[in-house]
């Protein structure tokens, strides 16, 4: 029985561990994102964000803010030179 209590508490601890790697890998930044049918990825110019995805919702600085399927936000982050830095995707961002 001893064995089988170890299987137990090694599946456990298994799991444990996939459920805060899933969390961590959501939680990090994305390289690029969907406009309709255009791909948004880091490196692209502000201007073929604005042909592709329009006007954001917000402009604060060098971030922008999309509403994206529902309540699904999408922060897109600028560079000095006025690129796409990074791509942040979530509820309630």
């Amino acid at each position: 029985m001893g064995l089988r209590r170890e299987q137990v508490k090694y599946s456990k601890l298994t799991l444990w561990a996939t459920a805060l790697i899933l969390a961590v890998s959501t939680a990090a930044a994305d390289d690029s994102f969907r406009c309709g049918q255009h791909l948004i990825d880091v490196g692209d110019a502000r201007e073929k964000v604005l042909e592709y995805c329009g006007e954001p919702i917000t402009r604060e600085g060098w971030t922008w803010t999309y509403q994206k399927e529902g309540r699904l936000s999408v922060l897109i982050h600028f560079e000095a030179d006025g690129t796409v830095g990074r791509v942040q995707e979530g509820k309630g961002l």
